[in-house]
């Protein structure tokens, strides 16, 4: 499993669990995916530029 495929089960796990968003921590999970999928964006970006160098060198 992907992380993408891993955030969109937390947080429909979260959802979907009565109580859980009256803690708080339902926003906390969410910080926590968006700080993620930056990552994740981020790590793909790099990737991509590090292909690229390979291929230009």
């Amino acid at each position: 499993m992907d992380s993408a495929s891993l955030i969109l089960r937390a947080r429909a796990y979260a959802s979907a669990v009565p109580g859980y968003a009256k803690r708080g921590d339902l926003r906390r999970l969410e910080r926590l995916a968006d700080r993620l999928e930056k990552i994740l964006i981020e790590q793909r970006r790099l990737s991509r530029c590090s292909g690229l160098t390979r291929a230009l060198s």
